[in-house]
């Protein structure tokens, strides 16, 4: 399955006045909004079910959440 079968993905950025890093290091962000109507859980789900294997990876790159806020307010 690709991104672009479940979603509408555009290449840029949100904001251009800021830059992406995760301790200490450039990243890049991959942002999952839910959109309006739909199931919170079903959208963490369904994002969760296509986290790539460290091995489908380049050598360099690694894969983190560095946000979660549905599973924050869930256990609250």
């Amino acid at each position: 399955m690709r991104v672009k079968d479940v979603a509408r993905v555009e290449l840029g950025q949100q904001d251009y006045s800021t830059i992406s890093r995760l301790n200490g290091k450039p990243s890049a962000i991959i942002a999952i909004y839910q959109l309006p109507g739909s199931n919170a859980l079903q959208t963490a789900e369904a994002s969760a079910a296509h986290e790539p294997d460290e091995g489908a990876l380049p050598r360099r790159c690694r894969h983190a959440i560095s946000l979660d806020q549905l599973c924050r307010s869930l256990k609250a």
